[in-house]
């Protein structure tokens, strides 16, 4: 699921998140509207590596916090959709349901908050982030793996989640 990873403190910093091995998942510099660092991916169970540096000269200290936030299943949003969705502490994931015809996927959010949205295909039993945005109003575009048809089994779900854990 997703997992959550962020700084809080009087310094400037990032981060970058790899596998055991040294494979680069992720990096943030400054998560929108200030300068702690946000990582959201979602991980599949095993060891990590988070590497955290101060930005420009000095050093200082910052609390480092991980969070796996529950995840609620949502009712399928039929595309093309315009929707108000009220976002909690947890984490709404929305199957998506594509027009027979499309290559491009495009999403935008609006919010009094900073919210995260990623876009996700089902692949080898799992699922695989193919596009995110994160701030008061994000927006994405991923590419659509295959021409979609009624037949298809291509799977898309949408994860929305609020980055304040706050109802926004």
């Amino acid at each position: 699921g997703l997992v959550e990873l962020s700084s809080f403190g009087g310094v400037d910093v990032k981060a970058r998140l790899t596998t055991e091995d040294g494979l680069l998942i992720a990096e943030n510099d400054d998560r929108p509207d200030d300068w702690n660092f946000h990582i959201s991916a979602a991980l599949k169970p095993g060891n990590y590596r988070l590497y955290v540096e101060p930005v420009g000269p000095g050093q200082g200290d910052c609390t480092v916090s991980v969070r796996v936030p529950k995840e609620e299943e949502k009712k399928a949003l039929l595309l093309p959709a315009n929707a108000s969705i009220t976002l909690t502490d947890s984490v709404q994931l929305f199957p998506l349901t594509l027009p027979a015809r499309g290559e491009l996927l495009m999403l935008s959010a609006r919010a009094p908050e900073n919210i995260g949205m990623a876009v996700e295909v089902a692949e080898h039993g799992g699922w695989k982030t193919i596009g995110s945005a994160s701030g008061r109003d994000a927006h994405l575009e991923a590419p659509l793996r295959e021409p979609q048809a009624p037949q298809s089994n291509v799977r898309y779900r949408l994860r929305l989640w609020s980055m304040d854990r706050r109802a926004t």
